[in-house]
């Protein structure tokens, strides 16, 4: 069993938004969310009408979405058939698709992937990456934000496992196919807001380690452009 198979909505809650940097679930839940949404609906482009929720979880990011873009429909995608079930029960809306990751058609005017490649295992991180640029259209924002801190689920026991050490770099491998052209939250922002101080910077809001070496989990939030690239993309230099 995955670590995200909860059939429990609550316990699933607590999988998708876990305790972190000293937030509560309820906490992260109640103003992470919509802190979230706004950021995102920021970069949404006025003309776009089809967004893609990659790793949409039980669908908390793209219920508020909904919520705040009438004029759009929106597919959630996850690996897991039972957050997939979760999402849709949640979200309730006639413009919400959930599917699996092979199972996307068409492309999408926009696209966002919030907590999600931080737990794509290594071998599957270019094949993820490669299915979420392949589904965006020519052009299209795309709004990421990762840990730095790896956390791929492990095929034999289903919880974290840091993968670090197989010298998996997520940054730039982003930067092969898509160019950066901003941040998600500004600098004020985050300097306004404890939960975005916390949550980017890590539990003491600076980023600064503590005398274990260690400052909370840190957060990277990005907005990037789709590239075009020609196959086999992986071997286009880093920039």
């Amino acid at each position: 069993m995955s670590y995200f198979d909860e059939r429990d909505f609550r316990l699933a809650r607590g999988t998708v938004v876990g305790t972190i940097n000293q937030l509560s679930v309820d906490e992260r839940w109640e103003q992470e969310t919509p802190a979230f949404v706004d950021a995102i609906l920021r970069h949404l482009p006025s003309d776009a009408r089809t967004i893609l929720d990659y790793g949409c979880g039980i669908g908390r990011l793209s219920k508020g979405l909904l919520a705040k873009a009438p004029h759009c429909v929106l597919t959630g995608v996850d690996s897991s058939p039972t957050q997939i079930e979760h999402a849709r029960s949640y979200i309730a809306d006639g413009r919400f698709t959930g599917v699996l990751p092979h199972e996307i058609e068409g492309l999408f005017d926009f696209g966002f992937c919030i907590y999600v490649l931080q737990h794509v295992r290594a071998i599957d991180l270019r094949p993820t990456l490669w299915n979420i640029h392949s589904h965006l259209a020519p052009g299209a924002v795309f709004v990421h934000c990762s840990s730095v801190r790896r956390m791929s689920v492990r095929r034999d026991t289903g919880f974290f496992f840091d993968d670090r050490f197989l010298g998996v770099d997520l940054e730039p491998e982003l930067e092969r196919l898509f160019d950066p052209i901003g941040e998600l939250f500004s600098d004020k922002e985050v300097e306004e807001s404890l939960l975005l101080k916390r949550i980017m910077l890590g539990y003491n809001g600076t980023s600064d380690l503590d005398d274990n070496g260690d400052s909370g989990v840190v957060h990277r939030g990005k907005v990037y452009r789709k590239r075009e690239v020609p196959l086999p993309y992986w071997k286009i230099p880093i920039p």
